[in-house]
């Protein structure tokens, strides 16, 4: 299977509806939203649109604030010089102010970091674009995953693990810098399998608990929603999921037919 489409039609013999599965990008970036307005004529068919989670639960009002307890701040990190340098290319590269943001927790400062990167603007994150815009058009709007579940999710990685990552971000801020344009531009071209190996290289250690874990149970959850159809539904996932060996597209193609769409 060619992974050369953001965008799939999931079919089912046994079912009279279809499942639009697009792969979004967790970003507000020029690059992730590219493909917005080509998006939208898919939505309007639909009557149901599936996010990762229900963007409307509390927990993503206020992500940032997913304390930990051992987690004192990035000074606890660094060296004075050191804070020194990682917050002067900060304010040369992006808009952030280290002593403003350094108090987050670190897996959502290296995220955060990251996003800024992008030059992400005032824009909204693809994902919250889309369920804004589904919920505009009144469509029945639900998550894959429940908010529950992705606290759970965030819970299993140690701590350690994501002050190491944290670590390596401020530690190797240029190279980090490029990879986040590979993995953006990759979106933007429509290279999946580029993507793949960049986010599974960007995740590190943790890419079973974020990636190869959930993608069986995202699957399992589409199963369920074929069940109750009553029209069209378009679900938005991560498009680091569709791809590989243990993608959503290869194991939905043990059941669907599956096809991709050109945006």
């Amino acid at each position: 299977m060619k992974h050369t489409s953001l965008l799939w039609r999931v079919a089912s013999e046994h079912h009279n509806h279809i499942i639009f599965l697009l792969g979004t990008m967790h970003s507000a970036s020029a690059p992730a939203n590219y493909y917005y307005d080509r998006i939208i004529p898919y939505i309007d068919s639909c009557t149901y649109f599936f996010a990762e989670s229900n963007l409307d639960h509390p927990m993503f009002q206020d992500s940032m604030r997913m304390d930990i307890p051992s987690w004192i701040g990035v000074r606890q990190l660094l060296t004075q010089k050191q804070y020194n340098t990682v917050k002067r290319i900060l304010s040369q590269n992006t808009d952030l102010e280290l002593d403003h943001i350094g108090h987050i927790s670190p897996m959502m400062l290296t995220s955060f970091i990251s996003e800024h990167f992008l030059h992400a603007g005032e824009r909204l994150p693809l994902d919250l674009n889309l369920w804004n815009y589904a919920k505009s058009k009144n469509k029945i709007l639900d998550g894959i995953e429940s908010a529950q579940r992705q606290a759970e999710i965030f819970k299993k990685i140690p701590v350690q693990v994501q002050i190491d990552q944290l670590k390596d971000l401020l530690s190797h801020l240029s190279k980090n810098r490029r990879l986040i344009f590979r993995i953006a531009n990759a979106y933007r071209n429509q290279n999946l399998k580029l993507l793949y190996q960049l986010s599974k290289r960007n995740m590190g250690g943790i890419r079973s608990i974020l990636l190869y874990d959930r993608n069986q149970d995202m699957v399992n959850r589409i199963n369920e929603i074929f069940k109750y159809l009553t029209g069209h539904a378009m679900v938005a996932i991560g498009a680091a999921h569709l791809p590989g060996e243990k993608g959503v597209l290869r194991l939905l193609s043990k059941e669907y037919r599956i096809q991709s769409v050109i945006l």
